[in-house]
């Protein structure tokens, strides 16, 4: 199953996924509109997003983020070891 998956990055980098390039995506443009919840290794969007955007979000450790990317779903198998 294919996910929507994102990376806010510096312009320098790049992957195989919608990169968000030089800007948060908790701007002011809408970049993205999940229809379930989000997954991040970011505790500061895991803070924001529920309160001022509305979303879902799971925080996870970046393995298990691209893990579940590939999936297809939630996948939390770093944190069991």
């Amino acid at each position: 199953m294919k996910v929507p998956t994102y990376a806010t990055t510096s312009r320098s980098a790049a992957s195989g996924v919608t990169v968000v390039l030089d800007t948060c995506i908790h701007g002011p443009a809408k970049v993205i509109d999940p229809e379930g919840p989000m997954m991040t290794n970011s505790a500061k969007w895991a803070y924001y997003a529920p309160a001022h955007l509305g979303y879902d979000v799971v925080l996870a450790g970046r393995r298990d983020c691209v893990e579940s990317a590939v999936r297809g779903t939630i996948v939390l198998e770093s944190a069991h070891g």
